[in-house]
Parts: structure tokens; C-alpha cells; sequence
């Protein structure tokens, strides 16, 4: 069932959501104080040796294979089309987010990342620049729920999968028991859509990935009760 946000929610939802128009500056990773620098490089140049393999079908309603979740493709490959580095003129970006972690990493059509950032009281969708990494946006998203036998760093539910479809628009299951559609228009990210699944399931409900179907469904397994839904 599509449900649009209603005008509490949407208040809350625009309150969270960060733009950032100049960008928020990356903060390069910290060392240790007392660790002591290694050596720029280790090593020599590699030679590419490509590997062939069978071409994986692209689904028609995610991005690119590659760029569209966590695992790569619709088939959660794990595999790449492109080169790696191979270690000529290689350097190191990084960004300091504190404790989130942005395991899921997309990239949309103007080869922004956006990313799902787990942490202690949830997750955020982020979209950061691809070359200097600064923040240009933040959604988020409803605070986490810690379930009997779970702690923050072992739950990943509603933390750590989606995927982007091929309208560039973050698909995430939330701890409210919904689906989110998220797009970013004019610096902001902002739910499209909400797939509100509440009459269909018991709470509290662990929701993993949501992976769309052949018909552009969007599929999630729940941990408790074990089950899978589908909407539409």
C-alpha cells in the first residue's frame, strides 16, 4: 500500500533532512598520535590481467551493475566490470564520519556516492562528493529499535541495505516498518514515496535488504516473524 507521508511526519522528516550547498568539507581519517608513518608505497606497479566471464543481466529498475547496492548487481555478484588499481600514481581520500559506518556504497548518474551510514542510534543516507568526498547531503532516517539477542553492532536491520534504482532513487526499508523512496531535489534528500507495510506485518520486525523483483516490486525478508513481502 502506497501511503504519502502525513504533515507530522513530513515536519520531522524536513527538520533531519541536511543540505549542505557549499558542501560539509571531508575530515581526513585520524591516526593514532603515537603510531608511527609507514611507507608511502610497498611494492611495484601491477600488470592489469584482465578475466573474462559471462555477462551479468542488468535489472531494468536498479542502476547500473556495479553502482546499484552493497553486492554489486541484481544477482549479488560481488564483481566489477572495470579495472582496480594496479598502483601507478595511486593515492589515499578519506572521510572521517565519526562512528557510522557506510558499508553500502552507490553511485548515481552523476557519479555522486550515496551511501547507507549505519550507527548506535541508526542510519543516515548520504550523498558525498566521488573525488574529494565531502557531504552534499544527509537524510535520517528513524532511529533504531534494539531487538531482544541484538545489540547496535550486531543488528543490521534497517541499517545497512538498499539499493538505488534506475530513477536514481535510494530504496530502504526503516525501522518504522515502511519502504522509503528517497531523492534528492534541490540539495535535499527527501522521501518520494512511502510503502507503509504495518497492516502486514507484526512489530517489531527486523527488515533485511530490500531487493526489487522482475516486476519492479520491492522484496524484503523480515527476521521476526520469518517471513518475505512483497509491494508494489
Amino acid at each position: 500500500m502506497r501511503r504519502f507521508l502525513p504533515p507530522s511526519l513530513l515536519l520531522v522528516v524536513l527538520a533531519g533532512a541536511i543540505a549542505a550547498p557549499a558542501a560539509i568539507p571531508a575530515i581526513p581519517i585520524p591516526s593514532f598520535p603515537l603510531q608511527k608513518a609507514g611507507p608511502a608505497f610497498i611494492g611495484t606497479v601491477a600488470a592489469a590481467q584482465p578475466v573474462s566471464s559471462f555477462t551479468v543481466p542488468r535489472h531494468p529498475f536498479m542502476a547500473p551493475n556495479g553502482k546499484s547496492n552493497i553486492h554489486d548487481d541484481a544477482y549479488m555478484t560481488d564483481s566489477y566490470t572495470w579495472a582496480g588499481p594496479v598502483g601507478n600514481k595511486i593515492g589515499v581520500n578519506s572521510t572521517w564520519l565519526g562512528l557510522e559506518e557506510c558499508a553500502s556504497i552507490t553511485f548515481d548518474t552523476q557519479d555522486r556516492i550515496v551511501a547507507l551510514c549505519g550507527t548506535l542510534d541508526g542510519a543516515r543516507l548520504r550523498v558525498l562528493d566521488p573525488v574529494t568526498l565531502a557531504t552534499l547531503a544527509i537524510l535520517p532516517l528513524p532511529p533504531r529499535m534494539v531487538r531482544p539477542g541484538t545489540t547496535p553492532l550486531n543488528d543490521f536491520c534497517s541499517a545497512g541495505y538498499f539499493f538505488l534504482d534506475h530513477k536514481d532513487r535510494g530504496v530502504v526499508s526503516t525501522n518504522l516498518n515502511q519502504v522509503w523512496i528517497v531523492s534528492m531535489k534541490h540539495g535535499l534528500l527527501l522521501p518520494q514515496r512511502i510503502y507503509d507495510l504495518n497492516a502486514h506485518v507484526r512489530s517489531p520486525t527486523a527488515w533485511r535488504p530490500c531487493s526489487p523483483t522482475g516486476a519492479g516490486d520491492c522484496g524484503s525478508s523480515a527476521r521476526r516473524p520469518s517471513s518475505a513481502r512483497s509491494t508494489r
